[in-house]
């Protein structure tokens, strides 16, 4: 019997005397004993197989990762739909390269094993701060706005003037940055990026 699995069955004998002492000695009710049982066995775990531990901890950060990225793509598509519905031609062509530059950093990432979870997330953080915008420069663009004309013009024309060059602009720096496995690099475009997407009345 190889050591892994006497530590395995040490453990479940463990959990197994809580939970008949649970029951017989001191009277809980079986649901209770057998949740004090499941954690003793965890705990035994993680405490004689930490290494144990570590690939858990590796695999929720993984599936940490998958669920950043998967909501990344949700946002793209988003985004590739509104493409299709603003008047402006010149905005729908900013917008699919937009697209076209998340989907291809989101390849990129899915591709890799060693995708940092904070890259994931933050990615993730960026295109739903902008796709919030685009939300609003369609409402404007839909007259569903009730403002002061003026101002909601300046706010159309930043966004299609500043927001959408700079939010191009910023994938593509993280891209570039990405292929370069730049991970400094990476923080200071996403931060960049952030702070560009927080112009006034635009958060």
């Amino acid at each position: 019997m190889t050591v892994r699995r006497i530590k395995d069955a040490f453990n479940l004998l463990v959990a197994l005397g809580v939970l008949l002492l649970g029951v017989f000695a001191f009277q809980m009710h079986l649901a209770v004993a057998l949740i004090l049982a499941m954690l003793t066995f965890a705990g035994l775990f993680f405490l004689l197989n930490p290494q144990g531990a570590q690939q858990v901890a590796e695999a929720e950060a993984r599936l940490e990762v998958q669920a950043s990225l998967a909501d990344s793509a949700a946002r793209v598509k988003r985004i590739v739909a509104a493409a299709r519905q603003v008047r402006s031609a010149a905005v729908t062509q900013r917008l699919h390269a937009i697209a076209k530059l998340a989907n291809d950093i989101l390849a990129k990432l899915r591709a890799d094993p060693h995708t940092l979870l904070s890259t994931a997330t933050n990615l993730s953080a960026v295109l739903t701060q902008f796709q919030a915008i685009l939300e609003q420069y369609q409402e404007i663009e839909a007259g569903r706005i009730t403002a002061d004309p003026a101002r909601l013009q300046a706010l159309k024309g930043t966004i299609e003037t500043e927001v959408l060059p700079h939010m191009e602009d910023g994938l593509r720096d993280f891209a570039v940055r990405l292929d370069a496995d730049d991970v400094a690099g990476l923080e200071v475009a996403i931060r960049l990026l952030t702070n560009t997407l927080k112009l006034e009345g635009l958060s």
